[in-house]
């Protein structure tokens, strides 16, 4: 079975009515946990901070697996990695708080210490923020027609040639220095975000190796190794994962049956056990030293990789940082004591790019609210969009996040859709980036979701106007 292909496409009524199911037994979940809180059955807390999560991780990936079993086409789309992500950080990251060992619990509460009723109060707000995203993409997207007309497609080597022209300088020239800590000026940020496209260039190199193209062998391996070894020696997890998921969605598209997505999964989450050491005495070396020489880099993959010189902890590190519970806590508490966020007031400031706004403030949200919860400012950390929304507006700010979630998912649907059914890789960077958007439901709201937005909708129509779609000889004639 093509999973990519209009034949493979389920009616969206089909698919739409497992996120309306699962919006409305959150939404009821939620609701019961704030009749328990309300009433302070102290009781119910513990196994309420358990079945919670639960319900919230079932239903996340009810609504993943329908995507893969009903229209895998879905894949492409940025919805199901937003509640895939969801899974992960407020079930499996919560359920951390309760199941964990004593040595990552109390590394998780240094952060701010909560009691078992200010978790539950966390886990409410999660079930009912997921639940207000679900119903509101529901209702946006089940109108949706998708078109089953083929239409023109664009030149993949014209494309190929645009992310040289643009996505690699911004990478090579602006993104890896930076991460190096080589640049003593601080770059556009639109401009330095469009070198994470490369890997938008590596995956069509791939595509066209696997569709027979056998002259772009040479450079996709060359080009794969040396993002890998960027990746490595910047000590960025996401880098490598990006990097080889790229790899595997080429394959994918090539033979997209279920087996290939489960070897994928299987290699990406392998990998990124095996990256976590890896990254953690990286990071030690980089707060030792905030510009480290590519040798010291070296040293410290080849000592774990052998593993000498590396630290033992007992801390469940992979687990405790998918928890934000007691940085949800932290931003409900501020607000209720009269401290509201203040995370909002960037809208009009973030929407200005920098290469109008010569000086414009360059302001760190994360280390501000780390400053805030715990007094240091030398780490960044976040409460993740819905506890933002608490932060800033309370209940309103929640309500207000989710709905602009729900409708841009149910918009870029109906945007990519006639792109990815027809394998235009036209979308291929606006869809790369709104995928990246939907797995960081822990980052911040504004400089995310709506810059992000415009971000997206940018690249688009730039794509589309320097690689024009090209009509088949056989259709030009038929027309002519």
């Amino acid at each position: 079975m093509n999973l990519f292909t209009i034949d493979a496409l389920e009616p969206a009524s089909v698919r739409t009515q497992v996120v309306k199911r699962g919006g409305l037994v959150l939404l009821a979940t939620g609701l019961l946990g704030a009749v328990a809180f309300g009433q302070s059955e102290t009781a119910w807390v513990d196994t309420l901070n358990v079945a919670i999560p639960v319900v919230i991780g079932c239903v996340c990936g009810a609504i993943f697996l329908s995507v893969v079993v009903r229209g895998p086409h879905m894949m492409a789309m940025p919805a199901p990695w937003f509640f895939a992500a969801c899974g992960g950080y407020f079930s499996l990251g919560a359920l951390a708080n309760v199941f964990s060992n004593d040595r990552t619990i109390e590394y998780i509460n240094s952060f701010y210490r909560i009691s078992a009723l200010g978790l539950l109060r966390t886990n409410i707000l999660n079930a009912v923020s997921i639940a207000i995203v679900c119903l509101v993409y529901w209702g946006g997207s089940r109108g949706v027609r998708h078109p089953t007309n083929v239409r023109p497609k664009a030149s993949n080597e014209r494309l190929m040639l645009l992310l040289c022209f643009t996505a690699l300088p911004a990478k090579y020239f602006l993104l890896v220095p930076k991460w190096f800590h080589l640049l003593n000026f601080v770059p556009p940020s639109s401009i330095a975000s469009l070198g994470i496209a490369t890997h938008m260039l590596l995956l069509l190199l791939w595509y066209e190796v696997h569709a027979g193209k056998r002259k772009y062998l040479v450079p996709a391996i060359a080009f794969l190794a040396l993002e890998l070894v960027v990746g490595l020696a910047s000590f960025s997890k996401l880098e490598v994962l990006t990097t080889l998921f790229a790899t595997f969605l080429a394959f994918a598209l090539h033979r997209p049956t279920k087996r290939t997505l489960v070897v994928g999964a299987a290699v990406v989450v392998s990998t990124y056990l095996v990256l976590v050491p890896f990254v953690r005495e990286g990071r030690k070396l980089l707060a030792e030293e905030s510009v480290a020489s590519l040798e010291a880099r070296s040293a410290v993959l080849s000592s774990v990789a052998s593993e000498t010189n590396v630290t033992v902890d007992e801390r469940q590190n992979w687990w405790s940082r998918l928890s934000y519970n007691t940085a949800q806590a932290f931003a409900m508490d501020a607000y209720d004591r009269g401290y509201p966020g203040t995370s909002f007031d960037n809208v009009a400031m973030t929407l200005v790019p920098r290469w109008l706004w010569h000086d414009k403030p360059i302001r760190s949200l994360g280390q501000e609210f780390s400053r805030l919860a715990t007094g240091d400012d030398e780490t960044a950390s976040a409460p993740g969009i819905f506890a933002e929304g608490y932060w800033n507006l309370g209940w309103p700010g929640v309500v207000l996040v989710c709905v602009y979630v729900g409708i841009f998912f149910a918009g870029i649907e109906a945007i990519a859709m006639p792109f990815v059914l027809v394998h235009d890789f036209r979308w291929l960077v606006s869809g790369f980036f709104s995928l990246l958007l939907a797995l960081r439901p822990d980052d911040w709201f504004v400089p995310t979701y709506i810059t992000g937005t415009i971000f997206i909708l940018a690249c688009l129509l730039a794509v589309l106007v320097a690689v024009p779609a090209q009509i088949p000889a056989n259709q030009a004639s038929e027309s002519a």
